[in-house]
């Protein structure tokens, strides 16, 4: 359980001695909220990492790691909203409805944009001239540290203590560290 620091910065009459300037800390975690649905970045960044981390690229070309990468981030969004929509259905016994199933794929629109960090890196380096090998290494090493990033900026929005917010990020790290893992055991 965390206890929060007396001068937070959802604190109103914060006058800066948290030691977290309230402006720059919003600002900083503005990109992550509101939208209800942020774990769907967070999907889409561990589903892309853990692809490139089990893809061999012995045979393969930036051109299709990239288009690979792309069809299953869409499969993966259509196949969880899809599930969401048919597993609100068998709960409910409603028959299907179109808007019902647009709505939770608009709702988990999310993963797509998670997946534009890993695949936007690998991109970079296609464009940089890297081999695909360092270009997937890299997306990974993006992947990871997107997700402990944004465990930081959790617990900056819960206005943890800095050693709240390191305890925190250890399971993000976890995960971040496990891509890495499979694409080592793996290649």
């Amino acid at each position: 359980m965390s206890s929060r620091a007396p001068n937070t910065v959802t604190d109103p009459a914060d006058d800066g001695a948290s030691g977290v300037d309230p402006t720059r800390f919003r600002r900083l975690t503005r990109w992550v909220g509101p939208d209800p649905n942020t774990r769907g970045i967070v999907l889409g960044i561990l589903t892309i990492g853990a692809l490139l981390a089990a893809e061999g690229t012995r045979n393969d070309t930036y051109f299709d790691t990239g288009v690979a990468v792309t069809i299953l981030l869409v499969m993966y969004w259509l196949g969880h909203g899809y599930a969401t929509a048919l597993g609100l259905r068998l709960e409910e016994g409603e028959p299907w409805a179109f808007g019902s199933t647009l709505h939770a794929l608009r709702r988990e629109v999310t993963i797509l944009l998670g997946g534009i960090v890993p695949l936007g890196t690998l991109l970079v380096c296609w464009a940089a001239g890297f081999s695909l090998n360092t270009g997937v290494v890299a997306a990974i090493i993006a992947s990871a540290a997107t997700i402990v990033a944004l465990e930081i900026a959790a617990g900056m929005r819960a206005s943890l203590r800095p050693a709240e917010i390191a305890a925190d990020t250890v399971f993000g790290a976890v995960l971040g560290v496990g891509l890495l893992v499979v694409k080592i055991i793996l290649h």
